[in-house]
């Protein structure tokens, strides 16, 4: 049997990816087909990319001057991501064009992260990656957005159980254990929780 071919297509090294083999050279060395972040492809030994000999197409000799700020790994792991995970792939989730191309453009458009805990959240989960569809957010707020939330409608406002839970002080979770065991919206949202005993007893 012949020696098993190492896949490493959605694989990223430095400003590459890697996204499928491209052949072999005159001594035997894999070459793999890569996308670099600066738009451009090339090529590369697979020794190469995984020994940190290959960092990008040769556009620059140095790793690009942003590749180490959050908003460059942001929207280079946005692009890999809409490329080769099979969820996404799937939905059909996927980056317009302008910021496919363009790291300044996704910058100019989204702006620098408000903190280091913010990260990059679709509004609208089932739509792609574009300006009017994501925003900086926090873990709170993209745990809110999840496709999975429960809303619950009161007093005119629809709020998820955590966002309930947050702002009258009872856990989400036992909001929702109090609505699925039969307790009518108002009473599971303005009973206080009992000290000392069971939510629900």
């Amino acid at each position: 049997m012949g020696k098993k071919i190492r896949d490493i297509s959605g694989v990223r090294f430095a400003n590459l990816v890697a996204v499928k083999i491209q052949g072999k050279t005159s001594k035997g060395d894999m070459l793999w087909y890569c996308t670099c972040d600066c738009g451009k492809d090339t090529v590369a030994r697979l020794y190469d990319l995984t020994g940190g000999n290959t960092k990008s197409c040769g556009c620059r000799k140095t790793p690009h001057s942003s590749s180490y700020t959050k908003e460059y790994r942001t929207w280079a792991n946005m692009k890999t991501r809409c490329q080769f995970s099979k969820l996404y792939l799937k939905k059909g989730i996927t980056v317009c064009e302008e910021w496919v191309k363009d790291f300044i453009t996704f910058l100019n458009d989204m702006g620098f992260a408000p903190t280091p805990k913010h990260t990059l959240d679709r509004i609208d989960n089932s739509k792609g990656y574009y300006k009017d569809n994501c925003r900086w957010a926090t873990i709170l707020e993209q745990a809110n957005n999840k496709d999975s939330n429960v809303f619950v409608e009161y007093n005119g406002q629809r709020l998820t159980l955590s966002q309930w839970g947050e702002r009258i002080g009872i856990d989400g979770t036992a909001l929702g254990a109090r609505l699925r065991s039969g307790w009518d919206t108002e009473r599971a949202l303005t009973t206080p929780i009992r000290q000392n005993r069971k939510d629900l007893s």
